[in-house]
């Protein structure tokens, strides 16, 4: 027969082990929750940004892409496995994308983008090299639509070039002073009513130029 003590002893010693595993089982629960929660807190902040999100794995095929990148390109979400990321850049700036995927260290760099229907974007890309240990498995991009900032950027050039077509062929002499009187513009027309040329005029003084002296004190 048994010492009772010595049962009672082994059975709150093996009652004491049952309960520590119920309370391991109960904290890893606890932390596979809090890891699922906040999994899905920083998809929900990935997915919402206004940036595309993208990783690549070695062989150019995308492993993970937010909601933005599918939005920028015009796809249905569905199995990003499928997708190349180069299948979506423009055939001329696909050597940029090389050069970023392939470096050690970050770049960035800007291309142009073709969305599924089409349409052209234009891009600004940093790519960070993925790594498990020293081993590198992928490639990470943050993709940034700039097309906004590049069409306005255009139609300024072009308002710009407009204004000085029409300020170089306007009949009246057009005549820009800095603070100090001194010409900072100076189109054909003041070059035929004065006779001065536009190198010999920009950067004089105007009342000295233009004024005779008689009637430089008048005038300043």
């Amino acid at each position: 027969t048994h010492n009772p003590a010595f049962v009672v002893m082994l059975s709150i010693y093996v009652l004491l082990l049952l309960v520590r595993q119920l309370v391991v089982q109960i904290e890893n629960r606890a932390l596979e929750l809090d890891l699922e929660q906040e999994s899905r807190r920083l998809r929900l902040l990935i997915d919402n940004i206004h940036d595309a999100v993208v990783t690549e794995g070695l062989d150019g095929r995308i492993t993970f892409a937010n909601d933005r990148f599918f939005e920028m390109f015009g796809l249905e979400r569905g199995r990003p496995q499928r997708l190349f990321l180069r299948d979506y850049i423009h055939p001329e700036d696909r050597p940029l994308e090389r050069t970023g995927a392939g470096a050690s260290t970050p770049a960035n760099f800007e291309f142009r983008g073709v969305r599924s229907d089409g349409a052209v974007l234009y891009l600004e890309s940093s790519v960070a090299p993925v790594r498990l240990g020293p081993a590198l498995v992928g490639f990470q991009s943050v993709i940034r639509d700039i097309t906004r900032r590049r069409n306005a950027e255009r139609l300024q050039r072009e308002l710009v070039q407009r204004l000085e077509f029409l300020v170089s062929h306007m009949p009246l002499a057009c005549i820009v002073l800095d603070l100090d009187f001194r010409i900072l513009e100076w189109n054909a027309s003041a070059t035929r009513i004065f006779g001065w040329s536009a190198a010999e005029a920009l950067g004089q003084n105007d009342l000295e130029l233009l004024t005779p002296p008689e009637i430089r004190p008048q005038v300043a």
